[in-house]
């Protein structure tokens, strides 16, 4: 009898435990301002202090895309589209200097006004979803086989639908809930998150991949501040970028982490600032290249180019059971392309990290490039007389001693 009593009182003292282990939810992320180290469970009640970023600028866009409006990486190649008035072309373009390699041209459709790009193993998809006056009952998501992006012309098949929530079709120009320049591919679904000119938040809706006429329902809704323009998640499904702007010309993008699968609102939410259209031109279009790294796209606004510039994340998604002294200076280092074919650009993403000289080896020590002089933030290596293969970046910085980097000629 005194053996089953003990028993009780052990199971309801087990009982406790993890009971109170799943009532402390809360803050997972250190890096955030209300972190708390005795949470268990992400509760998405995370916030940050104000973060600013500065995305490497790789090139100014050549005429033929001077209205990119999306972009996707695939089979380690990128692709760009424009927005409507250009036609039913897919461009293939050079990564590293953003010309234009090839030009598809995207069969059995139109081009009403194709807003983003997403793609899954075996279809690209185009969203022509653009809807700035709120009156199309056109919707549709153009499915191509990536079988076939590698001619000149390809066949298309059609994914049209409709919201239901939008029972008003007067037209109002910026001034709507309705309009769509964002969406990506996962597993099954095509998720779409909304440009709302006037609350400045963003629904989003999911359909399924098969060619058909569908109805979406909103599923989550969001509080962006501001136009959300572009939206990918990375190759690993983890993170989440949604990028966008305000009226005031200041660019962001929210980095989603650490959510529920899959429900990208309900984990951390940082807010990242980018510049204003000045410094990046009017960005439209955004894509993860793998977990961390990826490419944004701008569009020519007033004087100012559209540019293709490259990003990396990976400094605010350490593991949560991380602490925030993890964190090291040489993380603000960015190369770009690595693999790379001609040269190599060494980015120092803040002014803390002043480099001092740069020195290139081969793999059995041999020094082969060496750069001391005009070296400021940004940092271009010639690397076009290279073989092909491995290489050591030896960055020696004023404050933060010697960085080791491997880079590949590929």
């Amino acid at each position: 009898m005194k053996v089953l009593k003990w028993f009780w009182v052990l199971c309801l003292f087990l009982f406790g435990i993890v009971f109170q282990l799943q009532a402390q939810e809360g803050c997972t992320d250190p890096q955030a301002e209300n972190y708390e180290p005795a949470a268990a469970e992400n509760d998405g009640s995370c916030t940050y202090s104000e973060t600013n970023y500065n995305p490497m600028c790789i090139s100014i866009f050549p005429d033929e895309i001077k209205e990119c409006s999306g972009l996707e990486f695939m089979d380690n190649q990128l692709f760009a589209i424009n927005d409507s008035g250009d036609g039913t072309v897919v461009y293939q373009i050079d990564s590293t200097n953003a010309s234009v390699i090839r030009r598809i041209n995207i069969g059995n459709t139109t081009n009403v006004d194709w807003e983003d790009l997403t793609s899954d193993d075996d279809f690209l998809y185009i969203g022509d979803f653009g809807n700035n006056y709120g009156t199309r009952k056109d919707l549709k998501i153009i499915k191509v086989p990536k079988e076939e992006l590698s001619g000149e012309n390809t066949s298309s098949e059609e994914i049209t639908f409709r919201y239901s929530d939008q029972t008003d079709f007067t037209p109002r120009n910026r001034d709507n809930d309705y309009d769509c320049e964002a969406f990506f591919s996962y597993k099954d679904r095509l998720y779409l998150f909304s440009k709302n000119w006037v609350d400045g938040k963003t629904r989003m809706y999911f359909l399924p991949k098969t060619p058909g006429d569908y109805t979406l329902t909103p599923q989550a809704e969001f509080d962006v501040n501001g136009q959300i323009t572009a939206a990918d998640i990375s190759v690993d499904g983890k993170n989440i970028l949604l990028l966008g702007y305000k009226e005031n010309a200041n660019i962001f993008m929210w980095l989603l982490f650490d959510f529920q699968e899959f429900m990208p609102f309900s984990g951390n939410k940082r807010r990242i600032k980018l510049g204003t259209f000045l410094s990046r031109s009017q960005t439209e279009a955004l894509t993860f290249q793998d977990t961390t790294e990826g490419y944004i796209g701008g569009e020519n606004v007033s004087f100012v180019r559209g540019k293709l510039s490259h990003f990396k994340i990976s400094e605010w998604i350490k593991n949560p059971n991380n602490a925030t002294n993890d964190y090291k200076p040489e993380d603000q280092l960015h190369l770009f392309p690595n693999p790379f074919t001609d040269e190599i650009l060494v980015d120092a993403k803040t002014n803390d990290l002043r480099i001092r000289r740069i020195e290139l080896y081969s793999m059995d020590g041999k020094r082969l490039k060496r750069k001391r002089k005009n070296l400021n933030r940004r940092i271009r290596i010639d690397g076009s007389d290279l073989a092909k293969g491995f290489y050591i970046l030896k960055i020696l910085t004023k404050k933060n001693g010697i960085i080791i980097r491997k880079v590949i000629k590929s």
